[in-house]
């Protein structure tokens, strides 16, 4: 029997609804609105705030991420909060989230298309609503199997100390589950509205038969999981032996404009970094210790602070204010480290660990250390720290749908009727 008019209308309403239900959020986004930003020329008491990282020389707006500093018409909004920088990593999200859950959700649409056209296949005499119901009883188990996977997969990057994972995995975690609830309820609605034209376009396969492959691997599915157990440990003695660049020395090779002019400054002035130290004002003595251990450091080329310019004996007070607070200011004193390191590696991280053993045998806990190669060293730190804890979680609850599809406790199956003779 032919499907009503009212119904194929109502199908179609539903479809229309999933696909707006689909857009990226980013494209309903309100314009961020504009407003009047203050240059800032010199050090503040209270730094709390909302700033733009502007190139300085006002015609371009960047962020690290930019491979260039020749591409306009980007921003980066930082909000500084209790002496904290915390960055926009939102909108990186909603750029990557679209088509990261496009992908990985639309094999769910795939197994229940392929079960309708199986059900319509082996029983042709039954009407497309009933081969619908009975495709989406024999595709749930795996449809929910494979989306609570790909949810607790993203819900692991929650935990995450880089802000843009919880970001990214709350995002796509709840893209998923929406597209869970999409594919049990709307796409059967789209696929009865739309199956006529499905077989008008149906064409003959354009791969080859896998039968004989498939075959093949059940065949050998027992000696290639022993060969798979044997294998994972030198796996993942090599995955770990792999060498990762966090940083920006790396990006650009010398065949490049900005790898071969930094190539030619090192090759005449030498590779360089830069280190501040931000220790508490007032106690010269302990500070004429600290920098004196820091010089004894064989990297540290040059050091410039109150006690290494001025002198542990002068007070403060003989200093004129505009000079002292070059150096001191904020109830914090500082000492700029010039190293002979370079920005990444095995020896600048080396050097940034000693540094900061040295600090904190002076100042315990009550300091604070900044710089390229510290910064690249804390990126390097909190990834490793977190694609550790990602990785392993991830591993154990993931295997936790397949334990619970064995175990048959939510998947709806439909009883078969024995064929008549």
């Amino acid at each position: 029997m032919k499907t009503p008019v009212r119904t194929r209308l109502l199908s179609a309403l539903l479809s229309l609804v999933m696909l707006v239900s689909l857009l990226p959020v980013s494209v309903f986004a309100a314009e961020p609105a504009s407003g009047t930003w203050e240059k800032v020329t010199e050090a503040q008491e209270d730094w709390s705030g909302q700033y733009l990282i502007v190139y300085e020389k006002g015609s371009l707006i960047m962020d690290g991420s930019l491979s260039a500093l020749d591409k306009e018409g980007n921003k980066v909004d930082v909000t500084i909060t209790d002496g904290k920088i915390v960055g926009d990593y939102a909108k990186y999200a909603f750029t990557i989230a679209p088509i990261l859950q496009l992908a990985v959700s639309l094999d769910y649409s795939v197994f229940l298309i392929h079960r309708f056209a199986e059900c319509r296949a082996e029983n042709p005499d039954a009407s497309p609503e009933e081969c619908m119901v009975d495709a989406l009883c024999r595709s749930t188990g795996s449809i929910l199997s494979s989306g609570l996977t790909t949810v607790i997969g993203f819900l692991a990057l929650v935990l995450m100390q880089f802000q843009i994972g919880p970001d990214l995995g709350l995002a796509l975690a709840k893209g998923v589950v929406l597209s869970l609830v999409t594919v049990f309820t709307f796409m059967p609605a789209l696929t009865l509205a739309a199956y006529q034209w499905m077989d008008k376009t149906y064409h003959r396969p354009l791969l080859p038969s896998f039968d004989k492959f498939g075959r093949f691997v059940a065949r050998i599915m027992l000696p290639m999981a022993l060969v798979l157990v044997i294998l994972m440990v030198p796996s993942y003695l090599a995955s770990n032996s792999n060498q990762y660049y966090y940083g920006a020395a790396h990006m650009f090779g010398e065949n490049t404009r900005l790898g071969a002019d930094t190539a030619a400054i090192e090759e005449t002035f030498g590779r360089s970094d830069t280190y501040v130290v931000l220790v508490p004002e007032g106690d010269t003595a302990t500070q004429q210790k600290l920098s004196d251990a820091l010089h004894a450091i064989p990297e540290v080329t040059g050091i410039l602070s109150y006690v290494d310019n001025a002198g542990a004996s002068i007070p403060p007070e003989f200093v004129p204010g505009d000079t002292l607070g070059l150096l001191v200011s904020g109830g914090y004193t500082r000492m700029v480290l010039t190293v002979d390191a370079d920005t990444e590696g095995d020896g600048a991280f080396a050097l940034v660990e000693r540094v900061r053993a040295t600090v904190q045998q002076y100042y315990p806990d009550n300091y604070y250390l900044a710089g390229q190669g510290v910064s690249t060293y804390d990126l390097m730190d909190t990834i490793t720290a977190d694609m550790v804890k990602v990785n392993l979680l991830a591993i154990v609850l993931s295997a936790l749908p397949g334990f619970l599809y064995l175990a048959d406790p939510l998947i709806i199956k439909k009883k078969r009727q024995p064929k008549e003779a």
